[in-house]
């Protein structure tokens, strides 16, 4: 072989032995913090902020004025008449344009406050999602080491089928075991990606990009603050709230708004030109006869206003509903994790310590094995969803109360 060719050959052989850079694992804080800046949500949100500060602006301007321009009186013989050109200003009368300012500011208050809702919503979404992944990757991990400990009681039965202490059904029920064990480690690695799907979604990401997530440990099953405080703290920080506050308020404008436009229409104009052949100049003014007052509209607006009051009171009934339901099942997924680890868990893994020494020394059945292993699998998927349940229940009780609990 010439040396050129074995050289490329050597080369090309040592770049496909080098292992693919392992991804980065994201942690939970620098996935919120993605969320924030590449959802699309949170990008239109931005731009309809844009937009509201956008009209803001042009509420306070004042209407642009009106070029004039009149022939009248024209003779055909002598080419006589009066030609004017002039400019009419219309005049915002009635405090038309406060209120339309004071309008503007709240709407654009109002997209601010939805844009802090979405950001809160988001952050409590991907925090579910990052919590979901590690409850899937768990159970993957599970699944993987029941196969695996499946395998080995396959082994196991084999050896002792051959040397004629236990009957050969025992390497039936365990070929069987070993095949529920793989097709539960092919329906975990399709959860896992789902779940990593999903995340990759909140984050702004294609649902198939690579993403690896940071493993975190346990969540402290620590007490929680009291519920009056924490009730407190939702009322006090909520961003809905706010919104609906000045929901009312920018209800309570309409009514001006709809007692100004009585006005609209007035208009002042100066002019000048020829008359008969004179120079001449002339101004006027235009106003409105507000003799059909706009009672449709202001009661509308009225009625908007005890709307929007009676939805932010049902907005603090809810809050506070929320986080005593947020409250309730973190405490009751906290008990209930604690009672796996101290309990269950250890529990489980005894008894198939016990089944396996049992089977190897002839005086159990490879179905006692079998089940027990099926137990622990179980225990540990059921203390794993307490996890997931706690985590699920900080999420939402954070989401409830606006603010980040101490971790």
């Amino acid at each position: 072989m010439p040396r050129p060719i074995a050289a490329l050959l050597v080369v090309a052989l040592a770049f496909s032995a080098t292992p693919a850079r392992a991804l980065a694992p994201l942690g939970l804080d620098e996935a919120v913090k993605q969320a924030l800046t590449q959802n699309p949500q949170l990008l239109a949100a931005d731009r309809q902020l844009e937009a509201a500060q956008a009209r803001e602006v042009q509420a306070s301007a004042l209407p642009n004025p009106n070029l004039k321009l009149s022939a009248d009186s024209i003779r055909l013989g002598s080419g006589g008449g009066d030609y004017k050109a002039g400019i009419s200003q219309p005049l915002l009368l009635g405090g038309q344009r406060a209120a339309r300012t004071e309008v503007a500011r709240l709407d654009k208050a109002l997209a601010e406050f939805e844009r802090a809702v979405l950001r809160q919503d988001l952050a409590a979404r991907v925090q579910e999602a990052y919590a979901r992944v590690l409850f899937e990757q768990e159970g993957l991990a599970f699944a993987r080491a029941n196969a695996d400990a499946a395998q080995a009681h396959l082994r196991a039965s084999q050896v002792l089928v051959k040397a004629g202490e236990v009957p050969q059904v025992e390497v039936l029920r365990a070929e069987l075991d070993l095949s529920r064990a793989q097709r539960a480690v092919a329906s975990s690695e399709g959860r896992v990606a789902d779940a990593l799907g999903r995340l990759n979604v909140l984050l702004g990401r294609k649902a198939q990009d690579p993403l690896a997530v940071q493993a975190q440990p346990a969540p402290k099953l620590v007490g929680l603050p009291p519920i009056a405080q924490l009730i407190a703290t939702g009322l006090e920080r909520r961003p809905e709230l706010g919104q609906a506050e000045a929901a009312v308020q920018r209800e309570t404008l309409q009514r001006r708004v709809a007692l100004s436009g009585l006005w609209t229409g007035a208009e002042v104009e100066v002019a000048g030109g020829l008359a008969d052949g004179s120079p001449a100049i002339g101004a006027s003014l235009t106003l409105p006869m507000p003799f059909y007052r706009k009672q449709g509209e202001v009661a509308e607006a009225e009625a908007n206003r005890a709307r929007a009051e009676a939805q932010r009171d049902q907005l603090r009934n809810e809050i506070s509903l929320e986080v005593a339901r947020a409250h309730r099942e973190a405490t009751l997924a906290a008990d209930q994790a604690g009672r796996y680890q101290q309990a269950y868990l250890p529990q489980a893994a005894r008894l198939l310590d016990n089944a396996q020494r049992r089977f190897r020394a002839g005086e159990g059945s490879g179905l006692e094995v079998i089940e027990a292993r099926r137990a622990l699998f179980e225990t540990q998927t059921g203390y794993q969803q307490a996890l997931l349940d706690f985590r699920l229940a900080i999420a939402s009780l954070e989401r409830a109360t606006g603010s980040e609990l101490a971790r």
